[in-house]
Order: C-alpha cells, then sequence, then structure tokens
C-alpha cells in the first residue's frame, strides 16, 4: 500500500492510501480528521496524487467513494470512468 500525506500534517492525520493492482493505480482510501475537515484537504491529497502518479502509464480507478466522486468530475485520460461508475453502481442498494 502506497501512501500520500501533506506537508504540516501527520500521516495519520491526512492521508491517501493507493494500490497497484494489474494496469491500475486504485485510491483505497482518503482520510482527513475530524478536526481538520471542511478545508479542501481531501481535494489536495487527490490533486498531489494525480500529481505523483502522472508518469505513470497505469490507469487510475477507486474503491474509495470520495475518490470516485472526485475522479468522476476530473478531465484526465489516465481515468477509467466506465470501471469507476461500475464500481459505484454496484455499491448501491
Amino acid at each position: 500500500m502506497n501512501k500520500i500525506t501533506l506537508k504540516g500534517y501527520s500521516d495519520e492525520e491526512v492521508y491517501l492510501l493507493y494500490q497497484i493492482e494489474g494496469d491500475y493505480i486504485v485510491v483505497v482510501k482518503t482520510f482527513v480528521d475530524e478536526k481538520y475537515r471542511g478545508q479542501g484537504l481531501a481535494k489536495k491529497l487527490m490533486l498531489k496524487f494525480l500529481e505523483e502518479t502522472k508518469t505513470s502509464d497505469k490507469k487510475i480507478s477507486a474503491t474509495c467513494s470520495y475518490a470516485q466522486i472526485f475522479l468522476l468530475k476530473i478531465d484526465d485520460e489516465r481515468i477509467d470512468k466506465d470501471k469507476i461508475r461500475n464500481t459505484v453502481s454496484s455499491c448501491r442498494i
């Protein structure tokens, strides 16, 4: 599991976890401690993730609900929106 953190916060307070699965980089979890929520830190984590993985030739997907919603709004050819949509729809009751 790979971890992205933000400068100025401990790696237990604000982080993003992702893993490599074959031809994909999959965002598994974004976490922002309650005391820091509402400051746009999850968005900053996602933007940092996209920046740090931009040289990879792998597609991007997510199992984390926040990351799924975020990625569906981003225009980046690496994002497999069909895979994300299928994952989101399979989670709904």
